[in-house]
């Protein structure tokens, strides 16, 4: 009965949410003024590259043109946005995830660490995002403003983005410019709220298919414990740099981490990453595969194991102090797979896979797969069907050794 209860008030909330949503998408359409080309008529600026990604070729070769930049300015403001005093454009995000997960363990020993490998019958989720971006046309660079929070379903309110930036420099509160793959096609990411770190951020080199970035970053954001840590450090020093050829997508990141400790202490660490992806058209639109492999000394946050929001659903929070957990070295590797069948149908799947050497406990493995079919009856509605197993592994009495089982089932609405 309590089963039946959580569902028939997801899917009542699902519902409203999704009416919501269609009714102030359609009321933010008649804000926007159309030309007889159907784009926005005041809106035709530049949409600058704020995050360093790689430029196709098309878009290098058309760098130099004003009238080509205007139009895909204007093209980008079509896409839910409306104008606001002549050149400013103003975008809209709403975006709804409602779900459930049933989650089976096997052979478990529990420990604070455990995060979603915890056995539960059913947990209803649900994440509700919304922001607002500007885009100011009337500075040389065009200049966007963006702030977007996360709603959770027990009332917490996390910022997930704070941010002001333009084709070369970014500032505030958003996505670390070190991530790779960070799993957006599946539900652990839609249904968890997302964490960014603080980030101040330049390009140094843009060529017609690579950029190269450098970026300061907080340290704090990458703790892996909590206690034992001392006053102020300095920045983290990342620097990445993209390449595109063809169909392949070539991403190489490195950065050092410095860790104080509460006895004065202070400690050095590394942690670099690369990932190389190849897309395959020829089966649908945006199918790829990807391959990813990272290592960390004294850094391990930079494998993923510092929120439960990763591809892992596992952190050491909680587990460790500072002394004994950030002294830990590590690898992690991923394979990612994303068909798109058509424009309604989607499969993708993962496998993925982290080792760290703790100097006072021993090893700890930690691997996931999942897999998951999504249904796109209309844009942007989106069902999906997900089933996980997750692993952990490790002598250490306070961190857990089990095998989960995992089923979720979600819905998606975006503004």
């Amino acid at each position: 009965a309590l089963r039946l209860a959580l569902l028939f008030k997801t899917l009542a909330f699902t519902i409203a949410a999704t009416w919501l949503v269609a009714i102030e998408s359609a009321a933010l359409a008649g804000q926007v003024r159309w030309d007889e080309a159907g784009r926005v008529a005041q809106c035709a600026v530049d949409a600058p590259d704020a995050y360093g990604s790689v430029p196709v070729d098309e878009a290098a070769a058309d760098e130099g043109d004003d009238e080509d930049d205007a139009d895909a300015g204007a093209a980008q403001a079509g896409a839910g946005g409306f104008a606001l005093g002549g050149q400013r454009c103003v975008f809209p995000t709403l975006s709804v995830a409602v779900g459930g997960q049933s989650t089976r363990t096997l052979g478990e020993r529990r420990a604070p660490s455990a995060g979603l490998l915890q056995s539960k019958a059913w947990q209803s989720q649900l994440s509700t995002t919304f922001g607002l971006s500007v885009v100011d046309g009337s500075y040389e660079t065009p200049l966007v403003t963006t702030l977007s929070m996360n709603a959770s379903g027990t009332g917490d309110l996390t910022i997930s983005e704070a941010s002001i930036s333009n084709r070369s420099l970014a500032f505030g509160l958003l996505g670390s410019r070190f991530d790779g793959w960070s799993g957006d096609e599946f539900t652990l990411r839609s249904l968890a709220p997302s964490q960014s770190p603080g980030v101040a951020s330049v390009v140094l080199a843009r060529g017609a298919n690579s950029v190269t970035l450098i970026s300061l970053e907080d340290p704090s954001f990458r703790r892996v414990g909590v206690s034992g840590y001392g006053g102020l450090v300095i920045p983290d020093v990342i620097g990445r740099w993209a390449g595109r050829m063809g169909a392949y997508t070539l991403m190489v990141s490195a950065a050092t981490h410095e860790t104080r400790f509460d006895d004065g202490g202070i400690m050095r660490g590394y942690a670099g990453l690369a990932s190389l992806k190849y897309e395959i058209d020829a089966v649908g639109e945006g199918s790829y595969v990807l391959l990813q492999a990272g290592a960390a000394d004294k850094a391990p946050g930079y494998l993923g194991v510092h929120t439960t929001s990763n591809v892992y659903g596992f952190s050491l929070q909680g587990a460790f102090s500072a002394q004994s957990a950030e002294k830990s070295r590590g690898v992690s590797g991923a394979a990612v797979g994303v068909w798109e069948v058509n424009p309604h149908w989607r499969l993708a799947a993962y496998a993925t896979g982290v080792k760290l050497k703790l100097p006072s406990s021993g090893d700890l493995t930690i691997s996931r797969t999942a897999a998951n079919i999504q249904w796109t009856p209309v844009k942007p509605l989106a069902f999906a069907l997900e089933a996980g197993y997750v692993t952990a592994r490790s002598p250490a009495p306070n961190l857990p050794t089990v095998r989960a089982f995992s089923v979720v089932i979600a819905l998606t609405r975006s503004l």
